[in-house]
């Protein structure tokens, strides 16, 4: 449902990337990036993923599963039986956190159905257990730096904390929230923005969540779903009226790694100034980021090299190697 919602709400403004600088995308990033697919499971709605216990770990929405794949591409035990699964995290206690009922029509509703799961990498099926419930959609997560879970909500203002007792509030009153990361200093949480013209990151300080701002602004327009029409738009950016951004990542340097899902792009964008640029483009409904561990069986092994891993709604996870300038 999230799959076809988000088609038809940007169809109309979506113009496809080249992967070229233009008007209508950013300039490609300075280095290198070769992308290949590095491995398909059908034409699966893919979600999420995350490197935890060695492996590779997906929210499957067609399987209903959070699918466990190894460094070869082989698939072994994962989470099965969770519907629409969303947002995934590795806890300090060394469990696996996962998102349960991360569909549009709950979050649009507000049906208060979706819930967060955890569970032991070594037998996840006998290990899930309910961590917070009540909620309308666990869509990105990333852990802050109090011990509490962030819980973003892409149709509505339901960016939320929930505390280790299981209990939840609101975090911020921010509309659209998708993927969620912390900087490296622990006072700023970055969330993506997918329904806004601006295809804006918002910048919330830790310290006072009352503090929002919009400054990083990857395209030029005023509207949003929420519905809301906004005036700071930066004229400057690109033209194109909305990328609908989706999960991000960061590096070690807290530069920030956002997919467009519905442009195709991979993208890197430095919150110091705001400033982005082009990685790779062509893919198809991009829904999540997340870097390989440099001393893990997906990474080449080379400090000058980051691998990027992406999932798609099409069923493929691609591997894009990038190649910073010096």
């Amino acid at each position: 449902m999230r799959r076809s919602l988000l088609v038809v709400l940007l169809a109309a403004v979506m113009i496809p990337s080249s992967g070229h600088a233009g008007p209508f995308t950013h300039d490609a990033c300075a280095g290198s990036a070769a992308m290949t697919e590095w491995k398909r499971l059908g034409n699966d709605v893919l979600e999420n993923l995350l490197f935890a216990d060695g492996s590779m770990w997906v929210s499957d929405g067609t399987r209903s599963s959070v699918v466990r794949l190894d460094a070869d591409g082989s698939e072994g035990t994962g989470l099965s039986g969770i519907p629409s699964p969303g947002g995934l995290t590795l806890g300090p206690d060394g469990l696996i956190y996962a998102g349960w009922g991360n569909g549009a029509v709950g979050a649009v509703l507000r049906t208060r159905e979706a819930k967060v799961v955890r569970f032991d990498a070594a037998d996840p099926n006998g290990t899930v257990a309910v961590y917070a419930k009540g909620f309308n959609m666990p869509n990105g997560m990333t852990w802050l730096p109090d011990g509490d879970l962030a819980i973003s909500n892409d149709f509505d203002h339901g960016l939320v904390r929930i505390a280790p007792d299981g209990s939840w509030s609101e975090l911020a009153r921010v509309w659209g929230t998708n993927g969620l990361v912390v900087d490296p200093t622990g006072e700023q949480l970055y969330a993506a923005i997918t329904f806004d013209q601006r295809s804006p990151i918002a910048r919330i300080s830790l310290d006072d969540t009352s503090d929002v701002d919009h400054d990083i602004q990857l395209t030029f327009g005023a509207a949003s779903l929420e519905p809301s029409v906004h005036t700071d738009g930066d004229p400057d950016a690109p033209l194109l009226g909305v990328k609908g951004l989706d999960d991000m990542t960061r590096d070690a340097d807290g530069i920030l790694y956002v997919v467009a899902n519905g442009t195709g792009e991979l993208l890197r964008v430095d919150p110091a100034d705001g400033s982005a640029c082009l990685i790779a483009g062509g893919m198809q409904n991009p829904s999540s980021v997340r870097i390989a561990p440099e001393d893990g069986a997906f990474a080449d092994g080379d400090p000058a090299t980051l691998e990027l891993y992406v999932t798609e709604f099409s069923g493929a996870v691609r591997k894009v190697v990038y190649a910073p300038a010096a």
